[in-house]
């Protein structure tokens, strides 16, 4: 128990006050509330007069996002809250600076007198020091089974990879066409955005101003003609720059912003990649350890029951029994490092050695512990580089996006699979690598391996070429209207000698007369959004063809989706002729 004493005035004696003030109410307050302040907040306001901080608080309602209605009722709980506990602040005491839509937390800059206020309101959960971190980077594909899940045209083609990173090189050759949308949290140094804000939106926000996003994009989805081709070259990516100039981020809060906008924002995304991670190391599940890491929960379990999987790296501080968050979430797909062959001995420097190396030997740099749900390569991988060159990079942070962009292929094989059963698919591989620092077994990605557990094996049977649409010819259920924005369904299965259970079809698609410049878009007939990948792209007046895999609706009907992105009143008429399909 504590014992309070009446303190004389004096000069500077003003924080002291103030701390003795909180003892007084740790008081009068009930046992539990005592540990709602982080230690580390306290420790920062005796050296400075305010500190940024992660305010979490309880919502009042269910967490649950499996309906829009749910998530509607979710989302509004957290608005009314944070209102109302900004509200009660006097002038001062606490400077918002991030607040989030469906995550029920709040960062700001407070003050010693704000801690209390926020530690007399009983919806208050925890507050801590918003905790920095950075990039999980120390300085392939064919051991991860790439390879021949790329030969039967899986890659990733109408799946969507939001990339939390330092940004993206959009104009390199390699990366051009794959970027579906930019956006920028970064409150370093008073904003590290390109325009030099904490907040941007829009073309040119994700600009990668260190190199390591725009590796990290290659990973995924490099079209190859510099770099070495991605293992899910035709996914699309969402960029969003949290990390500052050198590979840092100030504040959690920020990448729980970056979560908060894809889930907000960014329907179309199915998977995440964070190549990133706290200072702080956690062993075990931290999702209740501190106000950021239970908002790095909230943020990732939404996501999960809205139908995206994410996955972060483990880190690269040589740990036998923790991690960074957010890969100490129990929802995230955690990934350490292996090396894809013998490299010789291999030096990190301030790290650790590797005397010798060899194909799916755990780095020394990688992180692991009990939590830690499967192993990649990492060590070491090239790919795409600032200035439309390539780059050289080892970590966990180049191993978390090989097996983002494996779940992006095995995705367009099955394109409903829940994040329950993609991770458990992963998780499947037959290969299992030991990491010698604490003697535990994981598995390592195979992702040919990750395909069949994900649902019967498919094999390709070729069919002689047969006209499925032209929209030149009569209206008809396989003819006209012309396409323009609005979608049309064509029955593909049971056509063309597709059968009903076919999976997937091999098409050759050809535009033809465009009255504008614009994208045709293909996909599954289920999907109650077209997917912002473009098929085949046209300028007006002009005959563009492209071979392309296209996945059928998977609600039995064997339906095909197609709309056109064109200016209003415009059109483009399609020819689609399938050469074989997919299935089991």
């Amino acid at each position: 128990m504590h014992r309070c004493h009446a303190v004389r005035r004096c000069p500077g004696c003003r924080l002291l006050a103030a701390i003795f003030a909180a003892a007084i109410l740790t008081c009068l307050a009930p046992a539990a509330k005592a540990a709602v302040i982080g230690e580390e907040v306290y420790k920062a306001l005796k050296k400075k007069p305010q500190v940024r901080v992660m305010v979490t608080f309880d919502p009042g309602v269910p967490f649950d996002f499996t309906t829009p209605d749910a998530k509607a009722v979710f989302d509004a709980a957290v608005q009314t809250i944070d209102d109302d506990v900004l509200s009660r602040f006097l002038p001062g005491e606490f400077s918002l600076l991030r607040r989030f839509q469906s995550v029920n937390a709040l960062a700001g800059d407070v003050t010693l007198p704000g801690v209390i206020r926020l530690l007399t309101d009983p919806r208050i959960l925890r507050v801590d020091v918003d905790q920095g971190g950075r990039a999980h980077l120390v300085e392939a594909r064919a051991v991860a089974r790439i390879n021949p899940v790329l030969a039967v045209g899986l890659t990733g083609r109408g799946v969507t990879v939001a990339i939390l990173d330092s940004g993206l090189d959009a104009f390199h050759p390699d990366l051009e066409n794959d970027v579906a949308a930019e956006q920028c949290f970064c409150s370093g140094n008073g904003g590290c955005c390109p325009n030099k804000s904490s907040t941007q939106s829009g073309a040119g926000s994700a600009a990668d101003d260190n190199g390591h996003g725009t590796n990290v994009g290659g990973i995924v989805t490099s079209d190859g003609t510099i770099a070495p081709r991605g293992a899910a070259p035709d996914a699309k990516v969402v960029a969003v720059k949290v990390l500052a100039s050198d590979n840092s981020f100030c504040c959690s809060s920020d990448v729980v912003a970056g979560l908060d906008w894809v889930l907000n924002s960014r329907p179309d995304v199915n998977i995440v990649n964070m190549s990133l991670g706290t200072t702080a190391l956690f062993s075990g599940n931290c999702d209740s350890s501190t106000s950021y890491t239970s908002s790095f929960a909230t943020a990732v379990n939404a996501l999960r029951q809205s139908g995206v999987l994410v996955f972060a790296s483990a880190g690269n501080d040589q740990s036998q029994n923790a991690m960074a968050a957010p890969a100490c979430v129990a929802n995230v797909v955690s990934v350490g490092a292996v090396y894809d062959s013998d490299l010789g001995a291999q030096t990190f420097p301030g790290v650790c050695t590797d005397a010798t190396t060899r194909a799916d030997q755990v780095t020394c740099f990688s992180n692991s512990d009990a939590q830690t749900d499967l192993f990649a390569p990492g060590a070491i991988t090239t790919s795409t580089g600032l200035g439309n060159g390539v780059s050289n990079y080892s970590g966990t942070s180049q191993a978390s996006p090989l097996a983002a962009a494996c779940a992006a292929d095995v995705l367009q094989a099955y394109p409903g699979l829940s994040p329950d059963r993609l991770e458990a698919a992963l998780k499947q591989s037959p290969t299992q690598v030991t990491d010698p620092k604490n003697g535990m077994s994981f598995p390592r990605l195979d992702c040919e391996a990750a395909v069949g557990a994900a649902g019967p094996a498919l094999s390709f049977y070729t069919l002689t070429p047969c006209r499925l649409v032209d929209t030149r010819n009569a209206n008809g259920p396989f003819g006209g209207p012309s396409l323009g924005p609005t979608p049309r369904l064509f029955v593909a299965a049971g056509n063309c000698g597709l059968p009903a259970s076919a999976k997937a079809i091999a098409v050759n698609i050809v535009a033809i007369g465009a009255s504008a410049s614009g994208e045709i878009v293909l996909y599954p007939g289920n999907l109650t959004t077209a997917p912002p990948t473009s098929t085949v792209s046209f300028n007006a007046g002009q005959v563009r063809a492209n071979n392309s895999i296209m996945g059928l609706a998977t609600d039995g009907t064997g339906t095909l989706g197609a709309l056109a992105r064109v200016p209003p009143g415009n059109h483009v008429d399609v020819a689609i002729d399938v050469f074989g399909y997919y299935d089991q």
